[in-house]
């Protein structure tokens, strides 16, 4: 099984990510429990409680097998903001076009949107209730 402090630290990360490339707070819920993922001291001490209620559920491959997915894809998410910052540096010393960074980031800002989806059906399958409310 993973590392609770892991779980609830990239977990709190991407919180913080669907609100900025999302404009979206989400809020997990289980049962009764829920948290606010884009605030740090709730979420902090609320999912350790929410994590270990999902483990119960699922079998321990089961279980194992999403928290890989979501950090997998929690990582292809930090690539993809790294290279939308990549390219914005590039076009302000002027290396690449304005349409040529346009859309670079219109690419980046799809895979974002994409995989941030498929961290909410993983944990969906885990036995969370993703909730998304626009934030803006």
């Amino acid at each position: 099984m993973i590392d609770e402090a892991v779980a609830v630290g990239f977990l709190i990360e991407i919180g913080r990510w669907a609100k900025s490339e999302l404009s979206e707070r989400w809020t997990v819920r289980r049962k009764q429990q829920h948290t606010d993922l884009s605030n740090q001291e709730q979420a902090t001490i609320e999912l350790p409680k929410l994590i270990q209620d999902g483990a119960v559920g699922t079998s321990a491959i089961e279980a194992e097998r999403a928290w890989a997915l979501i950090q997998r894809k929690r990582d292809a998410v930090y690539r993809a903001r790294n290279a939308k910052l990549s390219d914005g540096e590039e076009r302000g010393r002027q290396e690449i076009t304005q349409a040529a960074y346009e859309e670079r980031t219109i690419r980046h800002d799809g895979d974002i949107k994409r995989l941030l989806n498929e961290i909410e059906g993983d944990l969906e399958s885990l036995g969370f209730t993703v909730e998304r409310v626009a934030s803006r």
